[in-house]
């Protein structure tokens, strides 16, 4: 035989509070964040669409960049996160690549082949730390 059991749940405000808290810091610098304007190269690969805490570029020119949203990276790109640093890079086919805290990768070759994909290339370089 089945009973019927209510339950009671007694969530306090303040139990709420840091949840909504941390939600709308994290909304707000999505929203808030201007995108970079910058022109995109032949050489470009992909986008920075999220930026947290410190992370930067060096290219292979050797300019170092901090990461801001909008940011386009390249080959030959070092992307290097500091210890509170985590980057998304969004690829030109779409794909997605999270770069965490403490890790540098190396772009080291991007070919899209939109007509034919099958004949694209990819290849990372991860120097340390993790991607997911």
């Amino acid at each position: 035989m089945f009973t019927k059991t209510k339950i009671k749940i007694n969530a306090s405000r303040s139990s709420v509070l840091p949840c909504r808290w941390l939600l709308n810091l994290i909304f707000s610098v999505l929203v808030t964040v201007p995108a970079v304007a910058q022109e995109k190269s032949e050489t470009d690969v992909g986008e920075v669409s999220l930026v947290l805490g410190e992370a930067y570029r060096l290219s292979a020119q050797g300019e170092r960049t901090k990461l801001t949203r909008g940011v386009r990276v390249s080959e030959g790109d070092l992307i290097s996160t500091g210890a509170s640093g985590h980057v998304h890079l969004r690829f030109y086919d779409d794909a997605l690549l999270s770069v965490r805290p403490n890790s540098q990768l190396i772009i080291r070759r991007y070919e899209f082949d939109r007509l034919d994909p099958g004949s694209s290339a990819v290849k990372f370089d991860l120097r340390e730390g993790v991607t997911r």
